[in-house]
């Protein structure tokens, strides 16, 4: 079965209280959804995974609220992810205790995700000012 250990969130700069609920939160649902694929083959059941999927039209809004509270419903307890210590300083840091494979996973994909967001916001920005020259 999966290994539990410390999984750790550096904190760095200022943040604000809507930090506390955002970062947390996104983890949360990117984390159970790899978690989901993860333990597809191993203790999750497959028709309810695909329920997961298929139970909601994923056009935004209610349904992906939904799909992501059916997907974590379906992790383990003792997989789900617990706070171990928050240490608020620069740099500070968050500890977790969860799936390290599946936290790896997620933190990977909001990395990708923040790059390529930010790569694109560039590419807009050189692209209006070109036009604009």
């Amino acid at each position: 079965m999966a290994e539990i250990d410390g999984y750790t969130i550096r904190i760095d700069g200022d943040w604000s209280l809507k930090d506390f609920y955002e970062l947390p939160h996104v983890f949360a649902q990117v984390y159970g959804f790899h978690c989901a694929f993860l333990l597809a083959d191993k203790a999750l059941d497959h028709e309810r995974l695909a329920l997961a999927f298929s139970s909601y039209p994923w056009q935004g809004g209610y349904s992906a609220v939904n799909s992501y509270t059916s997907l974590s419903s379906q992790i383990p307890r003792n997989l789900r992810p617990r706070v171990r210590a928050i240490h608020y300083a620069s740099p500070g840091y968050m500890e977790l205790g969860l799936w390290v494979a599946a936290a790896t996973a997620a933190a990977t994909i909001i990395k990708k995700t923040v790059d390529t967001a930010s790569s694109i916001h560039q590419l807009y920005s050189d692209i209006y000012k070109g036009l604009q020259e």
